[in-house]
């Protein structure tokens, strides 16, 4: 069999990784989910078999552990799970850690480090500039927004501009200092889900790759406009050590840093926690917080193997911490139609504190991205605990990348590295070698 080309090689890359960020939230996933993740699994396959990659022992054994421990916390989470249980999503859920496991196995036996990262920084270039102009055009040429896309079963609705651009303006519109606006959701189905893109990109900007001031507020314009308070909460941590070394190495900028902070960004982080708790949004939010708080009451009384991870039968098993029917009438809050907005409180309410908790720590041991892991594993954490994300494919890849650098360690009693080369070091790259950031 022939080479395949270096060009077509590239192509099928991009295409591969921009389906697996799409297959973290986006509203195509959202629209049409298997299609979506099977033009995944197809490019993954298709380049298994045009690259023929040499893969290395050490990571299909680790995936082979991996999987196995998949099974045994998906067969303890069945056998003491509140019945009925679909089985069929326990079978899914183990075809997506396999899915996504050989996506890592691709990866780690393809690309150096330096380069996975810098295919990933791309694309979230790309998600910033896409957030951007769709914010722009729905700004200036609303009704350009014409299209109607949407899933019956699940009840997602979304306007769009030639497929590409869209928005929920019914869902989330604001006013602003009296001014109408529409917060951004970008690619994604929500912006409480474009926001963990954006600040990912961010963290990048700030800490491993340096970028140039304009793009940095380039992408903090852009996180301003999804109007999350999560957003800007995120925001600011991963600001904050960036400035302070800022001002220690010039003193002067302490003033205008205040100075912006005191007139743009107090009165507008004001202005959306007034909308949450005491504008058109409160009820939102005081949804939101009852349903923190209801899973808290699952996770206590099913502490230790959890419901189960049938979301349907979950749902049932919430209405006994519910809400008053007449109270859910006012606040137009239905039980069973809505699902867990907290990913983190799911994963321990359906499969139990020391099961949940695994994966939950394997998550934050990722071995994807490597660079400042303290301010990461804070980013990645809060990030998904705003939004049911934790068991979409894009997020799984980070679970099943733990366990298979825990397995790794655990093989060789000692620091293992999965990735193709020794060198993991990010300084080398180039960032005018990215394109501009």
């Amino acid at each position: 069999m022939n080479k395949p080309s270096k060009q077509l090689l590239t192509i099928l890359h991009g295409l591969l990784m921009l389906l697996w960020v799409l297959n973290g939230g986006s509203v195509l996933a959202a629209v049409e989910r298997n299609t979506v993740y099977i033009a995944f699994i197809v490019v993954l396959m298709l380049l298994f078999v045009l690259r023929q990659p040499k893969l290395k022992q050490s990571v299909v054994t680790a995936l082979g552990y991996s999987l196995i421990i998949v099974i045994i916390c998906l067969c303890i989470v069945y056998i003491f799970s509140i019945k009925p249980q679909d089985i069929m999503q326990y079978i899914f859920q183990l075809i997506q850690f396999f899915i996504q496991g050989m996506f890592c196995v691709y990866i780690f036996s393809v690309f150096t480090y330096q380069k996975f990262i810098k295919i990933f920084y791309r694309l979230l270039i790309f998600v910033r500039l896409h957030a951007f102009v769709s914010a722009i055009l729905f700004l200036i040429l609303p009704f350009l927004f014409s299209i109607n896309m949407g899933n019956d079963f699940t009840g997602f609705q979304a306007r769009s501009f030639l497929y590409l651009f869209y928005m929920r303006a019914d869902e989330y519109s604001f006013s602003l200092f009296g001014i109408p606006f529409t917060r951004n959701q970008g690619l994604f189905w929500e912006p409480g889900v474009l926001q963990f893109y954006l600040n990912l990109f961010l963290y990048f900007q700030l800490y491993v790759f340096k970028t140039k001031n304009f793009y940095i507020l380039l992408t903090i314009a852009t996180i301003i406009s999804t109007y999350s308070t999560t957003a800007y909460g995120i925001m600011i941590i991963v600001l904050f050590g960036f400035l302070i070394r800022r001002i220690k190495k010039n003193p002067i900028l302490i003033l205008p840093i205040i100075l912006v902070g005191a007139l743009l960004f107090v009165p507008l982080l004001q202005a959306n926690l007034e909308n949450k708790f005491e504008g058109e949004h409160q009820t939102s939010s005081a949804v939101r917080l009852y349903d923190l708080v209801q899973q808290i009451f699952v996770i206590k009384d099913n502490f230790f193997t959890g419901v189960g991870i049938d979301d349907q039968q979950y749902m049932r098993i919430r209405v006994k911490y519910g809400l008053p029917e007449y109270l859910q009438s006012i606040l137009g809050y239905n039980e069973l139609e809505r699902g867990s907005s907290n990913s983190i409180l799911f994963i321990l309410a359906t499969m139990g504190v020391f099961i949940g908790g695994l994966w939950i720590y394997a998550y934050t041991k990722q071995c994807l991205i490597k660079e400042k892991r303290g301010l990461l594993t804070f980013l990645l954490v809060i990030g998904v605990m705003a939004e049911p994300l934790l068991l979409k494919p894009f997020f799984i890849t980070f679970i099943i990348s733990g366990l298979m650098i825990l397995a790794a360690k655990f093989q060789r009693k000692g620091k293992q590295s999965l990735w193709q080369g020794s060198n993991l070091d990010l300084t080398a790259i180039n960032p005018a070698s990215i394109s501009k950031t």
